[in-house]
């Protein structure tokens, strides 16, 4: 709860000097977080799996450690908020951006709550039934990393049928040398 709340505190100055820009082919960072994830989600009796692109992504300019970070936690609530099923994990371009996509069978959100999700320290009624243990924080501070890198997260949910969390990040731009 420190942590997140001295990260918070930072971000919401929202300095473009509080985070470590690099290019970086985001489906290795997305693989290694879902490597990590996957004995956890197992222990749950869940799939978890990373659908790779059949091609190399444009790199994007990020923050490897914040954004491993928000990926974890998505993953990490995909897996406390589904009792059965899978968790898919995707990436791919779209158009001058890359998305990164977490996908579950979990138990969904309810429409009204939607737009209160990304909120400090806000907990979706319904969340509270399958998990007491935490303070609301992840979404938002997830949310503060990827727009401070110049990027989106958003939530598309169906009440008893999952969720699907998207983070975009915006494409290294190429420069010519003259």
């Amino acid at each position: 709860l420190t942590e997140q709340l001295l990260q918070i505190s930072i971000l919401e100055v929202g300095k473009e000097t509080d985070v470590l820009k690099q290019p970086t082919q985001i489906e290795i960072l997305v693989s290694d977080v879902v490597d990590n994830m996957i004995p956890v989600a197992q222990t749950k009796g869940l799939s978890l799996s990373f659908q790779k692109p059949e091609v190399l992504l444009p790199l994007v300019n990020t923050d490897v450690e914040k954004i491993k970070g928000v990926i974890l936690n998505l993953i990490d609530n995909a897996i406390k908020y589904t009792q059965k099923g899978s968790i898919l994990v995707f990436a791919k371009q779209d158009g001058n951006s890359i998305s990164v996509s977490v996908k579950d069978t979990g138990v969904g959100i309810a429409k009204e709550e939607l737009p209160k999700l990304f909120g400090k320290f806000y907990r979706s009624g319904n969340i509270l039934v399958y998990n007491q243990i935490g303070v609301g924080l992840g979404l938002y501070l997830g949310r503060k990393i990827v727009e401070l890198l110049g990027g989106k997260l958003s939530v598309e949910s169906i009440l008893g049928q999952g969720s699907t969390f998207t983070m975009t990040l915006p494409i290294v731009k190429e420069t010519s040398i003259e």
